[in-house]
């Protein structure tokens, strides 16, 4: 039998090799590597407009689905007319996402040739 120096060790190893390795299939739909997985605690809702300026931009919410609340970046895709992603642009969100609440944001969207655009949650922090 082994002794406690040997398996407590050997299982902190192993524990830090499967998370460091992504056990598990990962999502069909995945996004970009930089974004977290973060559908299990928040969901954006958002609408591309045109600015005053003629200028295309983004508003929505950001809905906390968890327990706490966060911090939130979002990213946005710029697309053109067939849904083809032109580029990506960070968004912060202004305010806190408070539970069991929502958080508005808009910006505009700086991705030269985009006629509408997506957003998605790029990052966050859970704050207190």
């Amino acid at each position: 039998m082994m002794n406690r120096r040997v398996l407590l060790p050997l299982l902190g190893f192993l524990v830090i090799a499967g998370v460091t390795l992504g056990l598990g299939n990962p999502p069909t739909n995945a996004a970009p590597k930089d974004r977290w997985p973060a559908d299990q605690f928040f969901r954006v809702d958002s609408q591309p407009f045109r600015m005053k300026n003629g200028q295309l931009g983004i508003w929505g919410y950001v809905n906390s689905l968890s327990y706490q609340n966060a911090r939130v970046g979002l990213e946005v895709e710029g697309l053109d007319a067939q849904g083809n992603v032109l580029g990506y642009q960070p968004v912060k969100v202004d305010t806190v996402v408070p539970v069991p609440n929502r958080a508005f944001f808009d910006a505009p969207v700086v991705i030269p040739g985009a006629v509408t655009a997506k957003a998605y949650i790029l990052w966050y922090d859970w704050v207190g």
